[in-house]
């Protein structure tokens, strides 16, 4: 479900606009029903507790960006990521299987601690994202 764009000098990686909506439209939704007919009851906690779930995924999709432009990348989503790594500093950029759900894959900064998420990214945009790092890594 991500997209990746090029702007020129580098790619950017994101979901798209809408998914951001949906979630929050949900919290905003479900927390407005629940403060309508509110009552200290189990079932409105957990009610509440949904109704935060579906805010904070609606931040951070509508926060979560990858840029990598030519000196360097970037990473950003609310309360997960935040991190920055200068082309310099990497030694090496390769895609990585990871165990889990739905065979998660990320794109591998070797040298530093720095990892994009490119699982939503189809086969033909994840190697476009490993051959623009990698061609970066040239111009040191």
């Amino acid at each position: 479900m991500m997209s990746l764009r090029d702007t020129g000098d580098g790619l950017v990686i994101a979901y798209p606009f809408w998914i951001g909506l949906l979630f929050l439209g949900f919290g905003i939704a479900l927390a407005a029903y629940v403060a309508s007919k509110f009552e200290w009851k189990v079932k409105t906690f957990t009610s509440l507790a949904a109704a935060g779930i579906g805010l904070w995924g609606g931040a951070y999709f509508l926060s979560f960006r990858a840029t990598l432009a030519p000196d360097g990348a970037r990473v950003y989503a609310f309360m997960r990521y935040s991190g920055a790594v200068d082309w310099r500093q990497v030694a090496g950029v390769v895609l990585e299987p990871r165990p889990g759900k739905g065979n998660p894959m990320y794109v591998v900064m070797r040298g530093t601690n720095f990892e994009i998420n490119v699982t939503d990214l189809n086969s033909a945009e994840r190697e476009r994202v490993l051959a623009f790092s990698q061609a970066r890594l040239g111009r040191k």
